[in-house]
């Protein structure tokens, strides 16, 4: 399958997901390659933001806000491949708090990918045409990027 997909691609021109240890992601992805350009790959990821993902505003010191995006999952190739097409952000993985009223037993770790200030923002203005859900938000944050607390 990975070798039908990389002669589809035309070599490296596809997207590749690499294998990662004990990743939980099903076996038959595991080093597939998907021809994308990076305006496809950009609307892929934005509507993966647009569905998991958080856009928005966090509150810092001194009555300054930051831009924020934000996207949690269990499968680490999917996170690490957002950060590495976007190339800005920070990946960390999450584990369930066993003290929270909602925690069950069966609750996975989390891969969080999250991107904040100038990065938040590059990211922004390259999935903005493809967003639906949460358009109006990234649009609301885009203009406000670089706001103080009491301008709001």
């Amino acid at each position: 399958m990975a070798e039908d997909a990389a002669e589809f691609a035309g070599g490296n021109a596809g997207f590749t997901f690499p294998p990662i240890e004990g990743d939980i992601c099903t076996p038959t992805t595991k080093g597939c390659t998907f021809p994308m350009s990076k305006e496809v790959k950009d609307a892929y990821f934005a509507g993966l933001i647009d569905g998991e993902g958080y856009i928005g505003m966090e509150s810092r010191g001194g009555g300054w806000y930051r831009p924020c995006i934000r996207v949690k999952m269990t499968c680490q190739r999917t996170i690490e491949a957002i950060r590495a097409h976007f190339l800005v952000g920070r990946v960390v993985l999450r584990h369930p708090a066993t003290s929270s009223p909602y925690y069950k037993p069966t609750h996975k770790p989390q891969w969080e990918w999250c991107v904040t200030y100038k990065g938040a923002i590059s990211v922004l203005e390259r999935i903005m045409p493809y967003l639906i859900t949460k358009k109006s938000i990234a649009e609301e944050v885009y203009a406000k990027r670089f706001i103080k607390k009491a301008d709001r």
